[in-house]
């Protein structure tokens, strides 16, 4: 048995990667089984309600010295706790490698492109390999996320094919209407807990011995992050005191305006954005205009400053 599973706080990829490629391999005769690390979020349930699929369950346990396929991520912190106890056998994503190292050789499939489900689509081809009606599905709704539907700086030529090709196999006449339903669904919290929402798609860094925490809240409008501001910040300061961070910042992102408000809790963070982005913080927060992707665009500069 082989256990195939993506980063600790998933996104759509994230989860239609892995069930993708779990199903792929189940139908090449190998015995493999897709487990979640955490909760899907709303956009994601949207996606599996369009299918006849189940989303995997929540399970962290795993037998020591386990074979595991990572995908969507290959980093440790994101990854499963105690992750050297397993085995990695396979890894297949589209970020940057860090902090990685195996014993042995293994299959590894990295490469720079929008959306981890792109990288499948196109291992399918090669491999002559049609998937279903409702795995299509979950790779061109992956790509859609991943991509913001072409919004992103991430986004390739090869993503934009590849969604077009999965349409034709799903019968999708109209993936860009399709993507404003996923979009709503993301954007749809209701009385989400706040610390739920600060939780929605976060990640850790090390810059430099700097350990940081970038939040990003993807949506249709930011009136609903406006309202519930104080909040937010609230749970920030909370969250930076618990974690022993140096500094953390939440970005709320418009979607369909694509601009990216951050929100920064102190003069601490707030010496960092201006250094880093060339922007002034006003009543904690600000614009950083056209910055959507944290991968290609806030790591980077923040990397730059903390070196």
């Amino acid at each position: 048995m082989k256990y195939i599973f993506w980063h600790t706080n998933p996104d759509t990829d994230a989860y239609c990667s892995a069930v993708a490629y779990a199903t792929y391999l189940t139908d090449q005769w190998e015995t493999v089984q897709a487990i979640a690390l955490w909760v899907p979020n709303n956009e994601t349930k949207y996606v599996f309600s369009k299918t006849t699929l189940q989303l995997p369950e929540v399970d962290i346990h795993l037998p020591v010295w386990a074979e595991i396929i990572l995908v969507d991520h290959n980093e440790a912190w994101q990854s499963i706790a105690n992750r050297e106890q397993y085995t990695i056998v396979w890894v297949i994503d589209h970020h940057k490698i860090a902090d990685f190292h195996t014993p042995a050789p293994i299959f590894m499939r990295v490469d720079s492109v929008g959306c981890t489900c792109t990288i499948l689509h196109e291992m399918f081809q090669e491999q002559w390999y049609m998937p279903s009606k409702d795995i299509a599905w979950l790779m061109m709704s992956a790509i859609i996320s991943d991509t913001l539907y072409h919004r992103s700086p991430t986004t390739t030529e090869r993503d934009k094919k590849a969604i077009r090709e999965l349409a034709e196999i799903t019968w999708c006449t109209d993936p860009e209407a399709y993507s404003l339903e996923m979009f709503a669904a993301k954007s749809d919290l209701g009385n989400m807990p706040i610390e739920q929402i600060l939780m929605l798609d976060y990640k850790e860094f090390d810059f430099n011995g700097n350990l940081m925490w970038i939040g990003v809240m993807e949506t249709t409008s930011t009136s609903y992050a406006v309202r519930r501001k104080s909040e937010i910040l609230e749970a920030m300061k909370q969250q930076k005191q618990k974690a022993w961070l140096a500094h953390i910042l939440f970005c709320v992102v418009d979607i369909l305006a694509e601009e990216n408000v951050v929100f920064v809790i102190d003069e601490s963070d707030e010496v960092v954005v201006n250094w880093a982005f060339g922007v002034t913080i006003n009543d904690n927060q600000w614009s950083l205009g056209n910055v959507l992707s944290r991968k290609k665009q806030l790591v980077p500069m923040l990397e730059k400053y903390f070196a």
